[in-house]
């Protein structure tokens, strides 16, 4: 007896064609943007853009973002938010459990410019079975066109 066939493939074809469409579609989609309107920088001001790509595989952690030891947000999955300071030299970095080397963004911004921070993470760099392991984020300086480029698939958090 041969196995019943659906639109000329196999049964067994369809149903998992089918459970991994929705897969696919289902958790791999952010919500929409909101529409926030972005300021002009301030007269005296530099912008320091603070954003994470979208990442399926990703841990869905928040950590916080430090500037110069305090905390300016929290940043999640797929989203980005600015904040306009004062010229001089900030030292970017979070709160996440992880620890590792070259964590951290040290910049220095003049009035006028706006520069662009990715934070990126790494969810497991200890395989050591009987040791807890912590996601590790890692603050990036990227160019201005890169910056650019890649902030366009973030939600933009309201400025605060």
């Amino acid at each position: 007896m041969q196995p019943m066939r659906c639109f000329g493939f196999p049964r067994w074809f369809n149903w998992r064609v089918s459970a991994l469409f929705l897969v696919i579609v289902s958790g791999c989609t952010l919500p929409p943007a909101k529409n926030v309107a972005v300021a002009p920088i301030p007269a005296g001001e530099a912008r320091i853009w603070v954003y994470r790509l979208p990442q399926s595989s990703a841990v869905p952690e928040m950590p916080a973002i430090v500037f110069n030891g305090a905390i300016v947000g929290q940043i999640g999955l797929g989203d980005a938010f600015h904040r306009d300071v004062a010229p001089g030299s900030y030292h970017i970095t979070n709160t996440g459990a992880g620890r590792d080397v070259n964590q951290a963004a040290d910049i220095t911004v003049r009035a006028g410019d706006t520069v662009y921070v990715k934070i990126v993470q790494l969810d497991n760099w200890d395989e050591d079975e009987w040791m807890p392991s912590f996601v590790t984020f890692y603050a990036w300086p990227v160019p201005s066109v890169t910056g650019r480029t890649e902030l366009t698939a973030c939600r933009l958090q309201d400025a605060s």
